[in-house]
């Protein structure tokens, strides 16, 4: 998961640069953040049956390959049609990997009898997801010092070293192809259709991606306005990877005396307060600086709604349930993708970061709801506390 992260994080610290370069205009950034997230939503759910069916692993795997390919098509092109066929690549990839790894973790530390152990693991994860965000930052300075589509290049190798490692060295643990791929899909929508606590929980952290979404579309070309050189990107990438990195860390022992509900509300509440304080155009020491506050919020909510979720969905169709959960989330991100290319275009940097402020906020109310004891699963605490 290291590594995956780790060639997403390469790009990212130069992706919204390298499409300004390539002649893009904010509305078709925008429409290339879309058309990923309809084809993340449109095919995380088949394809969280499918690792739910053949085995996480081998999702896994596949998945990372995928992504390398998109990759490759980034680095050797600057078209606006040829970005397109490559996010279309990126979200079959994805898709995969996505319902996969969280569900291999869940399903080994079942297998070990450390079931216990889950929101301390996800801390870890994240954790270690950041950390590779910072050296990814690092190498995607040192590449761009190269050319601007060496990141790109970087991005594919690291992901094709992620297949390899994951088809080699990690164990299935999960299998189920006796069971018709309709039968698991049938059983993850009935489940997902019963499940109250699951659905707000979802609406909640749908807002919540949104704003993270803005955060990481809006910083670059911020940044760069307020008078940062394009050359400290990937070193700013990185502080903020550090910083997301320690809100991870900080959100267990928050969530046993606070509730994890509570953390949630806090990291969107972060996000929220972030986006005000940009939105009337501080100076570049102090944008840096809320920007990475939006990074810590951002850091602390997921591990948390990592536990939270998996709470609430069985292992049978586990993949599946991640999977479709994500779905809703990505086809609500593509239209609000789409929304603030056009306010963008339009308007100014600030009148998206007060658009994305009250987007966080949304959340709040949701989260709360999903915590009430009436909508609990299977008896298990809406409040998640260390066992």
């Amino acid at each position: 998961m290291g590594l995956a992260n780790l060639s997403t994080y390469v790009f990212q610290s130069y992706f919204i640069i390298y499409l300004q370069v390539s002649g893009l205009s904010y509305l078709e950034m925008s429409i290339i953040y879309a058309v990923n997230l309809v084809f993340c939503a449109l095919l995380g759910l088949p394809m969280g049956n499918i690792a739910d069916r053949y085995g996480r692993r081998r999702g896994f795997a596949i998945g990372a390959a995928i992504m390398s390919v998109s990759m490759l098509v980034y680095a050797f092109n600057h078209a606006f049609g040829a970005f397109l066929v490559a996010e279309v690549l990126w979200a079959v990839g994805w898709a995969l990997l996505n319902g996969s790894n969280e569900a291999w973790v869940v399903d080994q530390l079942g297998k070990e009898g450390r079931t216990s152990e889950g929101p301390r693991t996800f801390t870890v994860m994240m954790s270690v997801s950041y950390a590779m965000g910072i050296v990814g930052g690092a190498i995607a300075s040192l590449l761009v010092t190269f050319s601007l589509n060496m990141p790109f290049l970087g991005a594919a190798i690291v992901a094709l070293v992620c297949t390899a490692l994951v088809y080699l060295r990690l164990p299935e643990n999960f299998g189920a192809e006796r069971v018709r791929l309709r039968t698991i899909l049938a059983d993850s929508l009935s489940f997902y259709k019963g499940s109250r606590g699951l659905q707000l929980l979802t609406a909640g952290e749908t807002f919540r991606y949104i704003a993270q979404l803005i955060y990481l579309f809006l910083y670059q070309p911020y940044l760069i306005a307020a008078g940062m050189g394009a050359e400290l990107l990937g070193v700013y990438f990185s502080v903020l990877m550090l910083t997301s990195a320690a809100g991870s860390l900080i959100a267990p022992r928050m969530a046993e005396r606070l509730g994890t509900h509570r953390v949630m509300v806090a990291s969107s509440i972060g996000l929220f307060a972030g986006f005000v304080l940009l939105s009337l155009s501080p100076g570049l020491a102090a944008s840096c600086v809320l920007f990475a506050v939006c990074g810590l919020s951002n850091g602390l909510g997921w591990p948390s709604m990592m536990t939270w979720r998996n709470r609430l969905v069985p292992s049978r169709i586990r993949a599946s349930a991640l999977a479709l959960f994500a779905s809703f989330t990505y086809i609500a991100g593509a239209g609000v993708s789409i929304a603030l290319g056009a306010i963008l275009d339009t308007s100014t940097p600030s009148a998206g970061l007060i658009f994305a402020a009250l987007i966080a906020l949304t959340s709040v109310p949701l989260y709360l709801r999903a915590a009430n004891k009436k909508y609990v699963e299977g008896g298990l605490p809406a409040i998640t506390r260390p066992a």
